[in-house]
């Protein structure tokens, strides 16, 4: 669910994950809307929490946040998605919330820097080679 109470949707294509959800789905108390319960109450965002966190000790990497993967999610889903299709994944609403996960890549912020060089130097080009074809000087009296 959303902070304003609407279901999160998200197309599940992977044969592994949806076997596992199906699995959690037959497996749930009867007449429980979730998939990931406890005792057919949501999951706590506290209760979640604790077990990521031991979750990440155990795996060897304490101090990684769940909520990182809305980060992660954008630097993946941007290249091959617009923001807005990006956003609908990640779960967020407004752009300035999609705004503050997003970090711009460093390989396209140095291509559109030599690009912005590039394009100086060839319009400083044009106007030298402009400049010095015409009849007199520019600015010159006559």
């Amino acid at each position: 669910m959303t902070k304003n109470r609407e279901p999160m949707e998200r197309p599940i294509e992977e044969p592994e994950l949806l076997a596992l959800l199906e699995r959690r789905w037959s497996q749930r108390a009867i007449g429980c809307p979730y998939v990931f319960h406890r005792g057919g109450k949501p999951v706590s965002y506290a209760g979640f929490n604790r077990k990521w966190r031991a979750a990440c000790v155990e795996a060897g990497v304490e101090g990684k946040w769940f909520h990182d993967f809305r980060r992660t999610g954008y630097d993946r889903f941007l290249p091959e998605l617009t923001l807005k299709e990006a956003m609908a994944l990640i779960g967020h609403q407004s752009v300035s919330s999609a705004m503050c996960y997003q970090h711009p890549e460093k390989s396209r912020l140095r291509a559109g820097l030599r690009k912005v060089v590039e394009n100086e130097a060839r319009d400083r080009h044009t106007r030298n080679t402009r400049a010095s074809g015409s009849v007199g000087e520019a600015g010159s009296p006559s």
